[in-house]
């Protein structure tokens, strides 16, 4: 209890931004090999999820506009090259750029 009578609750903070700023043990254990590797790791799996996300997000696009749109609205479907043009310029007009 506070001083005003009324209970405390915990609050569980699950994505604390502090954390990410803050240096691990494990990282003032390794040496600049380890974590030049690491560095690298990390950018390798974030261009593979790069291009991961460019190749499926577009076939996702086309699925959908293909079952619904055509069948609401009588346009035509789309081809994948379509598909990836429309979902570069929704990317585009959509997508935070301060970000």
């Amino acid at each position: 209890m506070d001083h005003t009578g009324a209970e405390e609750k915990a609050v569980t903070v699950y994505l604390d931004p502090r954390k990410k700023a803050q240096p691990t043990e494990e990282v003032a254990e390794m040496t600049p090999e380890e974590i030049e590797k690491k560095r690298n790791e990390e950018m390798g799996m974030k261009v593979v999820q790069a291009a991961a996300n460019l190749a499926i997000a577009p076939l996702c696009v086309k699925i959908i506009w293909n079952w619904v749109v055509p069948g609401v609205f009588g346009i035509a479907t789309l081809t994948y090259l379509e598909a990836v043009g429309l979902y570069c310029l929704c990317k585009i007009l959509f997508t935070d750029s301060r970000t």
